[in-house]
């Protein structure tokens, strides 16, 4: 059967559910929409869902009764056609099979809505040009935004291989870099939010270069949005992440971790190491080049793309996603956005704007099956703070709710001097949460993190016994 007659057959089966059946065209009739039904099946189908909305039943032998104003006019050509229709549909109601017609009506509707857009699009663009052309898009993504199967039957409790397949995908295909976290599954998720919560100027573009780095180098494709600095300079950090580079010293002094004989944290001590290469060097483009060249192809798995700040949109942002995908066939697996609060808001209305703006955003990410990472600004408060929690997040509080895993970022003036920070698992929706790291430092190239340990009681008592003199002049973000 030809693409075309199978369509027509479709269509004639869900409205002979929908007139005949009251067990399966209650489904239909709260599917389906009759706009989607094309010719003389619109005009039935509009008849059928007043009958059902009316009296909660199918209208069966009553259809008749609702087109006689057309059956019984002799002058109206649509009579026959609609008698056939009747006869058909009474011929067939018994033989069909439900469970395929059920389970296509989402083709269905789907196929009869792009028909409707695309014609809707092209009016769209002949009538008003460029102007047309932006309306039509906004209609395509809404379209495609809203494809959600509504007669999936979802999961059932015996499918537990599928349930295992799902974890084991989830928790090994992201990872940090930070073993406690990786251990721990705090870690980038399809379909979640990874935010990170940091003080202003404490790091939180190099925490999202961290994730950024270890998905590339997983092999995944990545995505960077940057709204705050200018994407040569985000390139940069990662030549820096990635090759251990220096903008200028070719020495760094970095702390390191000693372990007594329990493996518990012991000391904390200063080593100077040589770095590879620096950028003020004559040489670094070849450097460069040939470091880069070692990824080969892999090299085009990661985007950097710069939008200004207070200019973007969520539908910009989904529209940016599906161009690269359309034009350069390319589907990121990690989305990295720095950061949403200087995304288009409504001032007026920030608190609300930007709680909804971050719901979208998961919802996109949840569409699109990609992992979103992005960073939050703290409150002035958290600057001065021992410990950033969730409370002092800026803004809304359904920031910090809507996320799926909730990182903060705690460093005094002595581990900034030191080359030290606290990342504390605020909140983890489906993992173990409420536990810090502490990790080492040198952002004078580019790594976020070097060593790492849980934090433990111990660590007052070393800071206590640390030097004042600090082991290197750490750069702020």
């Amino acid at each position: 059967m030809s693409q075309e007659k199978l369509a027509v057959s479709l269509q004639q089966d869900l409205l002979t559910l929908l007139v005949h059946s009251d067990e399966h065209g209650r489904i239909v009739s709260k599917t389906i929409d009759a706009a989607l039904f094309e010719g003389d099946y619109r005009n039935i189908a509009e008849k059928a869902l007043d009958f059902w909305k009316q009296h909660s039943k199918a209208p069966k032998q009553h259809i008749a009764d609702l087109l006689s104003n057309i059956l019984e006019d002799d002058h109206d050509r649509r009579g026959q056609t609609y008698r056939r229709i009747l006869i058909q549909m009474l011929e067939v109601k018994d033989q069909i099979n439900v469970d395929f017609v059920l389970r296509s009506m989402d083709q269905f509707t789907g196929v009869q809505k792009f028909k409707a857009i695309t014609l809707q699009g092209a009016e769209l663009v002949d009538a008003r040009g460029i102007f047309g052309f932006e309306e039509a898009k906004a209609i395509w993504r809404e379209f495609l935004r809203d494809q959600n199967s509504s007669v999936d039957i979802g999961i059932r409790l015996n499918e537990y291989d599928r349930v295992l397949e799902y974890f084991r995908n989830v928790h090994q295909e992201f990872k940090t870099g930070i073993k406690e976290f990786d251990e721990a599954n705090i870690v980038p998720m399809r379909g979640k939010l990874w935010l990170f919560l940091a003080p202003a100027k404490r790091g939180k573009t190099w925490a999202l270069v961290q994730l950024g780095k270890m998905a590339f180098l997983q092999r995944k494709k990545v995505c960077h949005i940057t709204l705050e600095i200018e994407a040569e300079e985000v390139a940069q950090r990662y030549y820096e992440a990635l090759f251990g580079a220096s903008k200028r010293d070719d020495i760094n002094k970095i702390s390191t971790f000693k372990y007594d004989r329990k493996g518990a944290l012991d000391q904390i001590v200063a080593q100077s190491v040589e770095v590879p290469f620096t950028f003020n060097s004559s040489a670094v483009r070849e450097e460069l080049q040939t470091r880069i060249g070692h990824f080969g192809m892999r090299s085009d798995n990661f985007v950097i793309k710069r939008f200004p700040m207070s200019s973007l949109t969520l539908d910009q942002l989904e529209a940016y996603l599906e161009s690269l995908e359309l034009l350069e066939k390319f589907v990121p697996d990690l989305v990295i956005l720095d950061y949403p609060k200087i995304m288009k808001l409504n001032q007026k209305e920030l608190r609300t704007s930007l709680g909804q703006l971050m719901e979208g955003l998961r919802g996109l990410a949840q569409r699109r099956n990609f992992a979103l990472a992005a960073a939050h600004q703290g409150n002035r408060s958290s600057a001065d703070a021992d410990i950033v929690r969730a409370t002092h997040a800026s803004e809304d509080w359904s920031v910090v709710c809507t996320a799926d895993f909730l990182v903060t970022y705690s460093q005094t003036s002595a581990e900034k001097r030191l080359g030290l920070a606290r990342l504390y698992v605020e909140m983890a929706r489906s993992e173990q949460d409420q536990f810090g790291v502490l990790v080492t430092q040198s952002y004078k190239t580019g790594q976020f993190v070097l060593e790492s340990t849980r934090l433990s009681d111990s660590y007052a008592r070393i800071m206590e016994a640390m030097p004042t003199d600090p082991t290197e002049d750490a750069d702020d973000e």
